[in-house]
């Protein structure tokens, strides 16, 4: 740990060749240098350039997010910072750098193989992935953050489709005013227009032109309310992030087919949403690493009756911004084990929170707390068969 951003780059320096760091974490506010203003050094030097950050901060001033953004930070997380919502972060984003490492990695691998750069690198054995789809789709992606974009590209292009970069919906109304894309994958959340607005008014284009264009939502949690959300603006299905190869793969496939008119959510838990835990899911967040499972279950089983206690009592005394705060805490870790049951609660209860509808909620969240136990019960069930 150090303590400004001048020791920062001395010990990043010091240990670039030996032992480069995995991840950094910074403050935003710090003597001599802001944050961001270090990132932007950084994120200038090859050495750097691709270095995982995470931003913490006390305080946030108008744009500042923004440019954390397009500077390809993660976060920034308001403090005081739970102890479950910066595991939760650290995890998100080491998992997008190493699904983007392994990616160029076997780009790299099949472009000395072939020596063709132009030449896409095969997909066939990964996973046991269907064939690559025969004729690259030109597709859209619309993204606000460069570290999605990044993961996304890497992952498209890999296969090669033919990928063009959209920050925001406007943009995105802009691009396809000027071009014809087979797809376009349109995150949620965004600055300046959002995808559901950006969704409806290309709808609205159709109409008149007589045409469709395929469009797949991007989406942090896969929820039923999310699902109709989507489905309500016009997409016609969605993905969740961060970004998996053979879900993408299983999307382009329907496109090729002409399927997407049959909407589908493929990161609901098969079988529906009374099933506690998604094992698969879980052990996905993991890496199938069961001993940094047990881990997280352990420590998410300390902090979850904390984080319920939290909720009781921020619904009771009709606190909006700390029963969403602490709902949505919950509904991440909980979509992080597998609790997929669990974590629709959380969401719903976050939703309504957002609305300012807190009344009758007491309830919903004691079946929150019923459902986050059952969860526990049958995690630690399941790692107890697995050793």
């Amino acid at each position: 740990a150090v303590t400004d951003t001048r020791q920062a780059m001395r010990a990043l320096e010091t240990a670039v060749d030996e032992s480069p760091f995995e991840l950094l974490l910074t403050d935003l506010n710090m003597p001599h240098e802001d944050g961001l203003q270090f990132v932007e050094r950084l994120r200038a030097d090859s050495r750097f350039s691709g270095l995982p950050i995470l931003m913490i901060t006390s305080s946030l001033r108008p744009g500042q997010t923004d440019i954390a953004r397009r500077l390809g930070v993660f976060g920034p997380l308001l403090k005081p910072v739970k102890q479950s919502d910066l595991l939760e972060s650290i995890h998100e984003l080491l998992q997008v750098e190493s699904t983007v490492d392994e990616a160029e990695g076997r780009r790299a691998a099949g472009r000395e193989t072939t020596g063709s750069l132009a030449e896409p690198v095969s997909g066939a054995t990964e996973q046991g992935s269907a064939d690559p789809l025969s004729e690259p789709l030109e597709i859209l992606l619309v993204e606000d953050n460069v570290v999605n974009q990044k993961l996304a590209r890497t992952l498209l292009e890999k296969d090669g489709h033919q990928v063009s970069i959209a920050n925001h919906g406007a943009e995105a109304l802009d691009w396809i005013e000027r071009r014809t894309f087979d797809l376009v994958l349109m995150d949620i959340q965004m600055p300046e227009m959002d995808g559901f607005t950006a969704t409806r008014k290309v709808r609205e284009r159709e109409l008149a032109l007589g045409t469709r264009t395929a469009i797949v939502g991007l989406t942090a949690h896969a929820m039923a309310g999310d699902r109709q959300r989507c489905l309500d603006a016009g997409m016609d299905d969605y993905v969740t992030k961060p970004i998996r190869l053979p879900e993408l793969r299983r999307v382009l496939t329907r496109v090729h087919a002409g399927e997407l008119s049959t909407p589908q959510v493929h990161s609901e838990q098969r079988g529906g949403a009374e099933v506690p835990v998604d094992w698969e899911a879980a052990m996905e967040t993991v890496g199938g690493d069961q001993r940094f499972l047990r881990e997280l279950v352990d420590l998410f089983e300390l902090d979850s009756q904390k984080l319920l206690n939290e909720l009781v009592s921020s619904v009771r005394e009709a606190n909006e911004s700390e029963a969403n705060r602490t709902a949505h805490s919950l509904k991440g870790a909980l979509t992080h084990l597998g609790c997929r049951a669990a974590a629709e609660v959380a969401w719903e209860i976050e939703q309504r929170a957002a609305q300012g509808k807190l009344t009758e909620l007491e309830s919903r969240v004691e079946t929150l707390r019923q459902l986050v136990l059952e969860s526990l019960e049958r995690l630690h069930k399941l790692l107890g068969q697995s050793l």
